[in-house]
């Protein structure tokens, strides 16, 4: 029936077991791809028993991830649906408006009832690979394919429901589930090991300290009435002065930030 051993049924067991793993890494394309596949390499990012169903959660694991990232989830009746993005994973940005990631090596997968693998058509196909955003002002969830407004596989933002297609104009065609269905679980996987994990989190941590320097500096400017020199002005100064706290335990938490992962 196409379905290999530990295809993730179970309420408890990865989606994701050692025999897809394996599988995967011989139908997906890219040397990276067998080696972070195969190998101990590849971890769970994300998981919905394990942390939610929050596409802010999951926003914020996968966002920026420096390796390749497996997206699986499980139907109400039972299919593992995903897609295979190899890198650059990230949410659109306000400016440009509608922007999808990834590249010629995204692909769209079924695991279950029947492996199905459909490959970026490449050469004269469009390249809306993988869509990205929980951002107000513009359709918030997961795509693969397709378009925003119909994607060829979508996962809607509170991670319970879906919706897929079996053509577009990125992928290759071929049925990938039921048009519309429940989700019952959604699982991330990402290659690259503990380096890629310790990547992620210093890049946020930098991105951290410079929102945290910059609200140091707006309220020393309050607290001084707009001298940068420190020198006290009128009232702006004295309202500061019982709020110093502020700056104390900002200066704090940038130094935790610091020496967390040291």
């Amino acid at each position: 029936d196409g379905v290999v051993e530990g295809d993730g049924s179970g309420d408890g067991a990865p989606l994701l077991s050692a025999e897809w793993r394996y599988v995967l890494s011989l139908v997906l394309d890219g040397a990276s791809v067998l080696d972070g596949i195969s190998a101990d390499g590849l971890r769970l990012v994300f998981s919905s028993t394990q942390h939610g169903r929050s596409l802010h959660t999951l926003t914020a694991k996968i966002e920026g991830y420096p390796g390749g990232l497996l997206m699986l989830m499980r139907t109400d009746s039972g299919q593992v649906l995903g897609g295979w993005v190899a890198r650059g994973v990230r949410q659109c940005k306000e400016e440009v408006g509608f922007e999808f990631c990834g590249d010629e090596q995204t692909t769209l997968l079924r695991l279950t009832p029947s492996l199905g693998v459909f490959r970026a058509v490449g050469e004269g196909g469009a390249r809306a690979f993988c869509y990205l955003n929980n951002k107000r002002g513009m359709r918030r969830g997961v795509g693969l394919g397709g378009s925003v407004r119909a994607p060829r596989l979508w996962l809607e933002p509170g991670l319970n429901e879906g919706t897929s297609a079996s053509s577009c104009s990125t992928f290759e065609s071929g049925m990938l589930g039921a048009e519309s269905f429940g989700v019952s679980k959604v699982e991330v996987w990402g290659t690259g090991g503990w380096a890629a994990e310790r990547a992620l989190i210093d890049r946020r941590d930098a991105q951290v300290g410079m929102r945290r320097r910059g609200a140091a500096r707006f309220l020393r400017l309050e607290a001084t009435g707009g001298d940068d020199d420190g020198a006290e002005v009128g009232v702006a100064a004295g309202l500061a002065q019982g709020d110093s706290w502020l700056l104390g335990l900002l200066s704090k938490a940038g130094s935790y930030h610091r020496h967390r992962f040291s």
